[in-house]
C-alpha cells in the first residue's frame, strides 16, 4: 500500500547590485558556505548553511543542494547558587564547543536547493516522517539569507548591495488587484535584475528605474472620494514586480462592506508536494520537488 509522505515548501528570490552574471549567486553561497558564517535569527536562535553541494560536478550554474542549521545560542546562564551569571569560560565548561558554535542546542536542519541563474532558493519549510523533522518558516529563512549574505565579512569580499525577498502565495496579488472596494494600494518596488531570462514586466520595470539611477521605487495610490480604485495595466505590471522584488499592501472592503488589508508579505508561498515514501526518500526526491515549486514562480 502506498504511503504518502508531505513536503511543504517556501522560496526566497535573491538579488544582487550590481549583477555582472549569475556567478556572482554561485561566488556568494559557497563563500558564506566555506566561512561558516552565523545569522542571528529571532531571538536566541541562530543558523548558517551547514551542508552545500554542487548539484552537477561541472556546471556550478546547475545549483546546489544543501541543509541550513538553526539552534538555540546560549549567551546567558545563571547560577541559582551563586546568585550571579556565569562568565563565557565558565558557560564553556559546561557547554563545551558552544562557544565556537559546535555544540549546537536544539538543533535542526532543513533541506534547500539554489539556482543562480533564477537567483531562487526552495525550501522545505516543514517535513515531518519517520521521525525525521524539518521546520522553518519563511519569514525566519528570508531573515537568515539577508544576514548571511549581508554579513560584514561578504561585503568587505563582495561590495554587493543584496535583497532577500520572501516569494509570496501565487494568488495574494491578484486578491489585492480585485478587492471589491479597493481604497488604498501601497507598491514598493526594488530594481529587478536584468539579464537572466526576465520576463516583459521586469525589462520595462528595470529599464524605467535604471533609466533615472533609482533602487527603489513606493507608489502609494488613494482612491478618490465614493470610489475605489481601478487598476490599469502600468499601476498591474509594477505589483507583479513589486511581489518578487519588494511588496504589495492594500486596504479596502469586501462585498459585504468589511475592512479588508492585504499584503505580500504576510502572505508567502507555502506549497505541499508529495512523494510515496515507502519507496522513496525525501532527499531521492528533492531535486524534483523542488524544480516542481521553481515552475510555478
Amino acid at each position: 500500500m502506498k504511503k504518502t509522505a508531505k513536503v511543504k515548501f517556501g522560496a526566497l528570490n535573491i538579488k544582487t547590485h550590481p549583477h555582472p552574471t549569475p556567478e556572482i549567486y554561485a561566488n556568494l553561497i559557497e563563500f558564506v558556505h566555506k566561512k561558516e558564517l552565523i545569522g542571528p535569527l529571532r531571538g536566541h536562535t541562530a543558523g548558517r548553511i551547514d551542508a552545500l553541494f554542487p548539484i552537477s560536478s561541472n556546471n556550478r550554474l546547475a545549483g546546489y543542494t544543501g541543509k541550513i542549521g538553526k539552534w538555540t545560542r546560549i549567551d546567558n546562564v545563571y547560577s541559582k547558587q551563586k546568585e550571579k551569571f556565569f562568565t563565557q569560560e565558565e558557560v564553556e565548561k559546561l557547554f563545551p564547543g558552544v562557544e565556537d558554535a559546535q555544540a549546537l542546542p536544539n538543533y535542526e536542519r532543513s533541506d534547500f536547493v539554489f539556482y543562480p541563474e533564477k537567483h531562487k532558493l526552495i525550501f522545505v519549510s516543514y517535513h515531518n516522517h519517520a521521525g525525521h523533522r524539518q521546520h522553518l518558516t519563511p519569514g525566519i529563512a528570508g531573515r537568515l539569507f539577508d544576514n548571511l549574505f549581508n554579513h560584514p565579512t561578504v561585503q568587505a569580499n563582495f561590495h554587493q548591495d543584496v535583497e532577500v525577498v520572501v516569494i509570496p502565495d501565487n494568488n495574494v496579488l491578484e486578491r489585492i488587484l480585485n478587492l471589491y472596494d479597493l481604497q488604498k494600494i501601497e507598491i514598493c518596488v526594488n530594481r529587478p535584475n536584468k539579464g537572466d531570462d526576465l520576463e516583459d514586466d521586469d525589462d520595462i520595470v528595470f529599464n524605467a528605474l535604471n533609466r533615472i539611477h533609482v533602487k527603489e521605487e513606493r507608489r502609494i495610490y488613494k482612491a478618490a472620494k465614493g470610489q475605489s480604485i481601478d487598476p490599469d495595466e502600468e499601476m498591474k505590471r509594477y505589483a507583479r514586480v513589486a511581489a518578487d522584488n519588494g511588496f504589495v499592501k492594500a486596504i479596502g472592503k469586501d462585498e459585504y462592506g468589511n475592512r479588508v488589508e492585504e499584503s505580500t508579505v504576510d502572505k508567502p508561498l507555502l506549497e505541499t508536494l508529495e512523494y510515496d515514501a515507502q519507496k522513496e526518500s525525501l532527499g531521492s526526491n528533492l531535486l524534483s520537488l523542488a524544480a516542481k515549486i521553481l515552475g510555478l514562480l
